[in-house]
């Protein structure tokens, strides 16, 4: 998996439509207090570098043992 620094891209919260932000900062905050780690993949991260708004996303969940 490659990422990027935050200074090497324009991604930010304000990428993603408001009820699917406010959820998904929810949703990896649960995860890093658990001890993982969240990333967004996908159509999201393409239609945020292409300057457009997500309306919905994927995250893929790592250092987590499945409950």
């Amino acid at each position: 998996m490659a990422s990027l620094p935050p200074n090497k891209h324009t991604l930010s919260p304000n990428s993603l439509d408001p009820s699917v932000r406010d959820w998904a900062l929810k949703l990896a905050q649960s995860i890093a207090n658990a001890g993982g780690r969240a990333f967004i993949v996908g159509g999201a991260v393409r239609d945020a570098l292409l300057g457009g708004t997500a309306k919905d996303l994927d995250i893929e969940v790592y250092h987590l043992e499945p409950a």
